[in-house]
């Protein structure tokens, strides 16, 4: 709410109309008014009280421009825009596949080691050697943004760019569910990096070791990740029972593509990013038209009756 109003002034809307009082973006006083507004349901508190992305559909146009609304009712956040435009291109392409297919704004609980212990490490080589460890792959941090012209991107660099960007996605995805489940912080799980090892690996199977010597339960990193993937699985199943489908992961790419990287104006590459997510339903073993959890996969996960309960059969 803060960032939104913030950023109408800054395109010089008038917010007192609107708000029926001066906007004050650090007056205690006006945040005490507006959210007293907000839980009665007073004047434009009643609007407001629908949440930010509903309001901006409500005040308008010109207003709602500002919202910021990235997906499933939640502001951009690490998307290379707006205000917390803090990763640079292509660094935020697996954060937009979490932000797609997550429930909430993933960069509260799921994407910070990866944007903070690779993407922000000085060394790269240290970097590019625990994701080709950790994801698979060591693309999940290609093409370095020094690589990059400024604003401009040959189809080389932009295929590289979305590249096996669904490993990052899927794994973080997965712990977070665990980490969630354990209240662990993503600030500080899974151990990718550690300064104090000479090529900078982490123990990304520390959780594990935790939960093993706190509760007794015998469990290896394989069998946490199993553990956050049977998770992220139950909950797309509750989503697709509720109605969820491609559209409502696609719903993300308008916004990104009109609004770009701030420090270089790219806006991500629809085409791309649509291949990418079915890369990424694949990767989950979901159908890749679909995003809809395979019965393969949930037959796999021993979530058999969920797999019923969706009417989900054998391609």
């Amino acid at each position: 709410m803060q960032v939104w109003l913030t950023e109408c002034k800054m395109a010089g809307i008038n917010l007192e109309p609107i708000l029926g009082m001066p906007f004050d973006e650090n007056g205690h006083l006006f945040w005490q008014t507006l959210l007293r507004k907000i839980a009665y349901k007073e004047g434009i508190g009643a609007v407001l009280s629908e949440g930010v992305a509903r309001a901006g559909k409500e005040l308008g146009e010109e207003i709602g421009a500002h919202s910021l609304h990235a997906a499933h009712g939640f502001a951009h956040h690490g998307l290379g825009t707006h205000n917390y435009a803090f990763l640079r291109f292509p660094f935020w392409v697996p954060v937009a596949l979490m932000w797609s297919t997550d429930t909430r704004d993933p960069m509260s609980d799921t994407g910070h080691k990866y944007c903070f212990d690779l993407v922000l490490n000085p060394d790269i080589k240290k970097s590019e050697d625990i994701a080709l460890s950790f994801y698979g792959s060591d693309k999940t941090l290609a093409p370095h943004p020094n690589e990059i012209p400024h604003g401009e991107l040959t189809p080389e660099l932009l295929d590289l760019a979305y590249l096996d960007k669904e490993k990052v996605a899927v794994r973080h995805q997965n712990r977070r569910m665990v980490n969630g489940s354990l209240i662990l912080c993503d600030g500080a799980f899974p151990l990718i990096f550690s300064p104090v090892t000479d090529d900078g690996f982490g123990d990304t199977a520390m959780e594990a070791k935790l939960l093993q010597a706190v509760s007794g339960i015998e469990i290896d990193e394989a069998g946490l990740d199993r553990m956050g993937e049977r998770l992220f699985n139950l909950e797309r199943a509750i989503s697709v029972r509720d109605g969820r489908t491609i559209k409502e992961d696609l719903s993300i790419v308008p916004g990104l593509e009109t609004s770009g990287d701030w420090s270089r104006g790219i806006k991500l590459d629809g085409s791309r990013y649509e291949k990418l997510l079915k890369k990424y339903y694949l990767e989950r073993g979901w159908d890749p038209e679909t995003g809809v959890p395979s019965k393969d996969k949930m037959d796999e996960l021993g979530l058999v009756e969920v797999a019923e309960k969706l009417d989900l059969h054998d391609p």
